[in-house]
């Protein structure tokens, strides 16, 4: 969230006049908007609400909101300290976004992509970013995605991290989350392994 949040005391004013009203996908979206204000102090609550938000949206079969949602829970939980709920979060998007490359769900897999890049895995990153961006500008949408890219570039060397791109650029949107799927579950796994 951009600017100064709010006063708590109009911000539980205006939750409470919305539930009042009793749209799911408007209470929902309420919850989250309340997320992006307390994750300034408390991630754990924000990712709570964050949930809470999800599971309303999924209860009344709001699934533009929820995908919404459920962008801005992922981009939050692949800044904390522990990617693996992150990770394991981001199946759920890549799943959906697999179907057709919905650029509602991008930001997410932009965000993935800069976990990943995080975790070390900078030829997956580079490919997922290829495929993802071939239609869209994601360095606006995704904090850190840009610098990102620029230090996997320079970790791969230009001509490896080029030809990566663009053999994730020519992947079907199945199969970049098949394989975003199967990057996934290294990472995970590489997370448990002892040190």
């Amino acid at each position: 969230m951009r600017g100064n949040p709010p006063p708590e005391d109009e911000v539980t004013e205006a939750l409470a006049q919305i539930n009042a009203a009793g749209f799911p996908s408007a209470m929902a979206f309420a919850l989250a908007g309340k997320a992006a204000i307390v994750a300034q102090d408390d991630t754990v609550a924000a990712i709570e609400l964050h949930h809470k938000a999800i599971e309303m949206l999924a209860s009344c079969g709001d699934r533009l909101l929820e995908q919404l949602v459920r962008g801005q829970l992922v981009s939050l939980l692949a800044r904390s300290e522990d990617p693996d709920p992150a990770l394991a979060s981001f199946v759920d998007i890549v799943n959906d976004w697999q179907i057709c490359g919905d650029t509602l769900l991008a930001p997410g897999i932009g965000h993935l992509v800069v976990l990943l890049a995080r975790l070390g895995h900078h030829d997956g990153a580079a490919r997922l970013y290829g495929a993802v961006t071939r239609g869209i500008e994601l360095d606006a949408l995704v904090p850190g995605l840009d610098g990102t890219i620029s230090a996997v570039r320079q970790a791969m060397g230009d001509a490896a991290f080029v030809s990566s791109r663009d053999a994730g650029a020519a992947f079907s949107y199945q199969a970049a989350g098949e394989f975003a799927c199967r990057l996934i579950q290294r990472a995970r796994d590489e997370l448990r392994e002892p040190s």
